[in-house]
């Protein structure tokens, strides 16, 4: 740890950046949680309205029912992909602040050691 000691001063520099990045990791993470639950609800509902299914069998309901089941699985199916690429974007930002941050204290730690030389 004490190697790493000298990275505080190029942190504290670039302390925005750094709370920044941190921030875009909470919220990928936040929107990579939310993909499975919602996957563990639509297959809940596929497999309630299945049971469902079997009452409207047969009856001028049926069609109905299937419409409205079709138009529920492409709701979960949109919700997935709109978490995914929200996920995506804010995973993209924390790269981007990140490797940004990492190439300036790169920098300063160049310049650092050509002014010692």
């Amino acid at each position: 740890m004490k190697n790493l000691k000298s990275l505080n001063k190029h942190l504290f520099r670039y302390r925005y950046r750094l709370l920044l990045g941190i921030i875009f990791i909470a919220l990928s993470n936040v929107f990579g949680v939310y993909s499975p639950q919602v996957i563990r609800d639509a297959v809940d509902s596929v497999t309630t309205q299945i049971n469902y299914n079997q009452f409207f069998a047969g009856s001028f309901l049926a069609k109905e029912y299937l419409k409205i089941f079709g138009i529920s699985i492409l709701f979960f199916g949109i919700i997935v992909v709109v978490l995914a690429i929200i996920r995506g974007i804010f995973v993209f930002f924390m790269r981007q602040t990140i490797i940004v941050m990492s190439r300036l204290i790169e920098y300063d730690q160049k310049n650092e050691i050509f002014a010692h030389y």
